[in-house]
């Protein structure tokens, strides 16, 4: 964060998840890739609630 060109591109608020994102939850791809499509589709609702 101490690169980040504005006060808008550090990091506000942020969550643990109850478990590591996996190939079998389908959150990652086989060269272990983060879906990014999955992942906001799947945990909406806790990144609603961190803007609400």
């Amino acid at each position: 964060n101490g690169r980040a060109a504005s006060r808008a591109q550090h990091i506000q608020k942020y969550i643990i998840l109850d478990k590591d994102f996996s190939i079998g939850g389908d959150e990652l791809t086989a060269t272990l890739k983060l879906k990014r499509r999955v992942v906001m589709a799947k945990y909406e609702h806790a990144i609603e609630a961190m803007y609400a």
